[in-house]
């Protein structure tokens, strides 16, 4: 997702290489050391994001902040670190410096979006992600989450609809959009749609509990009882999995409620 950090090392001079040999220090400019620590640090706070050291990461970040303080990389990094620990602010913040140092950055507006509608600020949250996709037509992500700032939050079924099409026509291997495409179709009353959307989801993503628990709903909605609470099952048990207790006891009720189906959907 971020580009990565270009190492620049400056080679020894024809002289030093006559005198014989110089340590790899001594051969590299004092700006050079200060982007190879830059890209460790940046490396390093990547690292620990993807073991879930999130306050790790981000001193990891605010140091290659402190070497190259036009590291637009790393604020938005820093940024998301910030998200990840809920410190809203803070991730506004560093987005806002990111867009301070580039303007025209769709990552850094996309992810201000994100934390917008954390926040329920959804107004600003619109104005983000639409900027995002004029910069950058093609991101799929940015389609996905306007589809669900216009169905949960406008009520917007068809414009949802259109922009989860378009993120899954860009990228077809993208699980979260066919949840979301399969929960829009529902929402419109096309439940073997929904579920063909949620079973594609799970292909691509065995893990996403939530597929399994939105298929398992409607599958026992539609008569298919036995297969919905394997589903549900399914479902309960990856959440567990992740140490999610919330929605593994919401599965769980959601079970006792299948149990009591009587009349499928039509």
């Amino acid at each position: 997702m971020k580009a990565a950090f270009k190492i620049v090392i400056i080679p020894c001079s024809l002289a030093l290489m006559l005198l014989g040999t110089t340590s790899e220090a001594s051969a590299r400019s004092p700006r050079a050391n200060v982007t190879l620590q830059a890209s460790n640090h940046l490396q390093q706070g990547k690292a620990k994001v993807r073991r879930g050291d999130y306050k790790g990461a981000i001193a990891d970040f605010t140091q290659e902040i402190q070497l190259n303080p036009r590291s637009t990389e790393a604020y938005i990094n820093r940024g998301l670190a910030h998200h990840d620990l809920e410190d809203y602010k803070n991730a506004i913040a560093d987005f806002n410096k990111a867009l301070d140092l580039d303007p025209w950055n769709y990552k850094a507006l996309y992810s201000r979006g994100e934390v917008r509608t954390d926040t329920e600020d959804f107004q600003g949250a619109f104005l983000d992600i639409n900027k995002a996709i004029q910069i950058n037509p093609r991101y799929a992500e940015a389609y996905n989450h306007r589809a669900m700032l216009y169905g949960e939050f406008k009520g917007d079924i068809a414009r949802a609809l259109s922009d989860l099409n378009r993120a899954i026509r860009l990228k077809p291997t993208y699980a979260d959009a066919y949840y979301n495409r399969g929960k829009a179709l529902s929402d419109l009353g096309k439940y073997r749609g929904a579920v063909a959307d949620y079973t594609r989801a799970i292909v691509l993503n065995p893990k996403l509990a939530e597929a399994y628990g939105s298929r398992g709903t409607l599958r026992a909605q539609m008569g298919e009882k036995h297969a919905g609470l394997q589903d549900l099952q399914e479902a309960a048990k990856i959440f567990s999995q992740q140490d999610d207790p919330t929605r593994y006891q919401q599965t769980l009720l959601l079970m006792q409620q299948v149990r009591q189906i009587e009349k499928p959907y039509k």
